[in-house]
């Protein structure tokens, strides 16, 4: 989900990605049973995943990815240079994986 955030992608490319993320984990309709997030800022998560709008750089991202049991919540920043994770910080423990 955060691989597809960059700026110009639609909503729908990100909900697109969660929802082949949760197939390939034998949920393909776990999506729905959470709310998948979108833009960000004063007030909660605005979903508009079934919109045709795009992302663009200098905005806020918080996207939510669910499963029994766990639940996965990441503020993004998009901005020129990529995707930015403001909760990262040389003492919190990062594992990179994709899929």
């Amino acid at each position: 989900m955060l691989g597809a955030c960059r700026a110009g992608a639609g909503y729908a490319d990100i909900l697109e990605a969660m929802t082949e993320g949760f197939s390939r984990r034998g949920q393909p309709e776990g999506w729905m049973g959470h709310f998948p997030g979108g833009v960000t800022g004063y007030l909660l998560a605005d979903c508009r995943c079934l919109s045709s709008q795009r992302l663009g750089c200098g905005q806020a991202y918080d996207w939510f990815a669910t499963r029994p049991g766990v639940m996965v919540e990441e503020l993004s920043l998009l901005t020129a240079h990529g995707l930015e994770i403001p909760s990262l910080g040389a003492t919190w423990p990062l594992h990179s994986f994709s899929g």
